[in-house]
């Protein structure tokens, strides 16, 4: 496989409009639209010259960055997590984990077991009950330990709802009900989520997807976006390995290398789609109704909408021979795929400027290429030189982009 002595940390929400570098020594440098983060405040850029260690983006257009003494910094659109002034005092120290939801709802856990959050209160960003819960469940654990432990293993998000997946094996959620979000006052729910679950999915159309320690899934929230596995569920009941989660639907992956998808047909959850899928699946990528889906030999299968006007990556026939071997990663803005080869090639399709680049990044796309971001409307390449270059709508990266960072990465 392609390989480079020096990765570089770069956050790529999808729709959004900025990138965040986040380098060796512990800065961090930011471009592209102000209003999605790319330009921190005065008062925000010292903060982030050093102890950096991760960098949380939020789709609507915010960040959140953890540093080396447990403390939290944010900022970019104040809507959707870029102001955290209302737990600002929650987030001076201890946070070991830091989560963000596809509409700006941010969770961050501490060393102590407490659980913050802030964004839209009605997309998660309030805990409401639950938040008593889990400071029962931490109490407990302090009179049991003899002090205070993280006791949140993993989270995961729909667009209006939470789950928290405990040390214990159960899932809390929060949010709205109808996506999922009501463990606390839903017993029905609360139960069918205690069963030692290993991890948690959710999908933006509001369903979350659990997979337990004997490889069966458990799902709830919209029957319609995969809260409903219907006439899958007796598949579902053993053997499962691992599960993507796309906008609308689930895939699950078996030991025995059979596939299963559920949800929203039109948007991955067809017999069709888990039809091409069976033998190994990787990665699943999704461009607004399209998927590039990245399978365990190396090439990659493309399906989704087909609109007559508009090419957003679904019919991938163009570049159909370069997709055959050799993939190593995909990633997509809202209307193109990038697809990064082992020898360090790129190859672009789909529509719109991120699927045609001009001539110097075609000439950068040929060799050399070991990374791959993107945003809502361009892709960003690094090299393995340490440069970087960029391709697509220029408001959404591409302007600003830094040829080359100075120092390591």
């Amino acid at each position: 496989m392609f390989q480079t002595a020096q990765k570089m940390k770069i956050t790529h929400p999808v729709q959004q409009a900025a990138f965040a570098a986040l380098k060796k020594d512990g800065s961090l440098l930011c471009w592209g639209g102000a209003g999605s983060g790319g330009c921190p405040s005065l008062k925000v850029q010292p903060l982030l010259v050093h102890g950096v260690v991760q960098v949380v983006p939020s789709k609507p257009g915010a960040f959140a960055a953890l540093k080396e003494d447990g403390s939290v910094i944010t900022w970019g659109s104040p809507l959707f997590g870029g102001d955290s002034t209302a737990v600002e005092d929650q987030l001076q120290s201890g946070v070991e984990q830091l989560f963000a939801s596809e509409v700006g709802v941010y969770v961050a856990t501490k060393s102590d077991g407490t659980v913050v959050t802030w964004g839209p209160s009605a997309l998660g960003g309030d805990k409401g009950k639950v938040g008593t819960l889990l400071e029962e469940i931490r109490q407990d654990l302090v009179a049991a330990e003899g002090r205070g432990l993280n006791i949140v293993r993993q989270l995961a998000a729909t667009n209006r709802a939470i789950a928290a997946l405990l040390i214990d094996g159960q899932v809390v959620t929060w949010g709205d009900g109808r996506a999922g979000g009501d463990s606390y006052s839903d017993k029905d729910l609360a139960e069918q989520l205690d069963c030692d679950v290993q991890q948690v999915w959710g999908v933006e159309g509001g369903a979350f997807a659990a997979l337990t320690k004997d490889g069966a899934v458990v799902t709830c929230g919209n029957p319609k976006a995969g809260g409903d596995a219907g006439a899958f569920k007796e598949k579902l009941q053993e053997g499962v390995e691992k599960i993507f989660s796309l906008s609308r639907a689930f895939i699950a992956v078996k030991v025995d290398g059979s596939v299963v998808a559920w949800g929203d047909e039109e948007l991955g959850g067809s017999p069709e789609l888990a039809e091409k899928l069976q033998g190994g699946v990787e990665n699943v990528v999704e461009s607004q109704g399209a998927f590039a889906l990245l399978k365990t030999n190396g090439s990659v299968v493309t399906c989704g909408i087909l609109d007559e006007e508009v090419n957003r990556g679904s019919d991938s026939s163009a570049v159909e021979a370069s997709l055959q071997s050799g993939v190593m990663d995909i990633r997509a803005t809202d209307s193109a795929f990038a697809a990064l080869k082992v020898d360090g090639s790129v190859v672009c399709w789909g529509s719109g400027p991120a699927s045609e680049p001009g001539y110097i990044a075609r000439e950068h796309m040929k060799e050399g290429v070991c990374q791959l971001f993107a945003t809502e409307g361009a892709f960003l390449g690094i090299k393995t030189d340490g440069s970087m270059f960029a391709w697509g709508r220029r408001q959404f990266g591409v302007e600003g982009t830094p040829e080359q960072l100075k120092g390591p990465t």
